[in-house]
């Protein structure tokens, strides 16, 4: 078990992450800890489109983006309504 916290997973490229207990979690394929961000923040909603992680909140209008690759938070967006990311 990775993170006995998470309440889920998912793959962003060749991330495994773990989302929804205490911060958004990001392993190598080895099981390897890479990152560990929005810590103490609501990570229960989570969309990935290739190497990029939308944390989202407010009903899914607002998202944090993260850069699986880099391993860190790269901004914000917004939409003017309930949004779900598509991507491969």
């Amino acid at each position: 078990m990775l993170d006995p916290t998470a309440a889920g997973a998912t793959r962003a490229r060749d991330v495994l992450l773990t989302f929804g207990g205490s911060a958004l979690r990001g392993y190598d394929l080895t099981g390897k800890l890479r990152f560990e961000l929005l810590r103490g923040r609501d990570t229960a909603y989570v969309q990935t489109a290739g190497r990029w992680i939308y944390v989202g909140r407010n009903n899914s209008t607002a998202f944090t983006v993260v850069d699986a690759r880099a391993g860190k938070v790269v901004g914000t967006a917004r939409a003017p309504s309930p949004t779900i990311v598509l991507g491969k």
